[in-house]
């Protein structure tokens, strides 16, 4: 009886090790978007700012210089 006690209780140990382990790795990993590196980086919102401000600075009528 006591036997038996001991085996569940390595079982149960195992499993909750693999779950820990695997909760590690999937919160470590990154999500594939499916885009390149280059088109990723394209998307993030700090990085469209910066094209948007830009793309205003250059084609702004309201100032007057020479580009």
């Amino acid at each position: 009886m006591n036997e038996g006690r001991v085996k569940k209780s390595i079982a149960n140990r195992a499993d909750s090790y693999i779950v820990d382990i695997r909760r590690r790795v999937s919160s470590k990993t990154k999500n594939y978007s499916g885009l390149n590196l280059n088109q990723d980086k394209a998307t993030k919102p700090q990085t469209v700012q910066i094209v948007r401000n830009r793309f205003t600075w250059c084609f702004s009528p309201l100032e007057n210089r020479s580009l």
